[in-house]
Formats: structure tokens, sequence, C-alpha cells
């Protein structure tokens, strides 16, 4: 990724709530995926709470972002970091 726009991304997870998503910011830019079984419960479910469960990365052990990127054909890097990052919880 590119210095200027991964540091810009880095202080945006740093400083967002208290750091609560440089951990995933970490996991998504600098780390090799693993399919790992989450569970959250959705408050903004109709009708009261239900929970969710999904396998984060499922199919995908061990790639890294230019993987991801190779996959995805016509975005950039910041584009799909800005994805995966979005679609992680």
């Amino acid at each position: 990724m590119h210095a200027r726009r991964t540091h810009s991304l880095n202080g945006r997870r740093i400083h967002n709530e208290n750091s609560k998503w440089y951990s995933v910011f970490q996991y998504v830019v600098h780390q090799p995926a693993q399919e790992l079984q989450e569970n959250r419960v959705n408050t903004a479910a109709s009708g009261g709470a239900a929970n969710i469960s999904r396998v984060r990365d499922k199919g995908c052990t061990g790639w890294l972002l230019a993987d991801f990127i190779a996959q995805k054909a016509r975005l950039t890097q910041e584009e799909v970091a800005a994805i995966r990052l979005y679609t992680s919880w």
C-alpha cells in the first residue's frame, strides 16, 4: 500500500472510537487471513436483538491483501482494503 494512504487509513483507525478498530485495520492490511467463527448480537434487528454468526474470511486462509486485490478486477489496493475494513466486524 502506498505509505501516505496507509498512514492516513492508519491514523483514522487509531483515533476512531478509542482505537476500537485498530486491530481490524492491522489484520486487514498486514496479516494473512484466517477463518474464524465470529458471533455478535445485532440490536438493530426488528423485533429485538438477534444473534449473528459467520465465518470470517471463509475459503481465504493465508491470503494477504495482495491476494484479495488479485481477485477483485479494477479495484485499487486502497479500495480493497477499505471494503475489507468496512465488512469486518
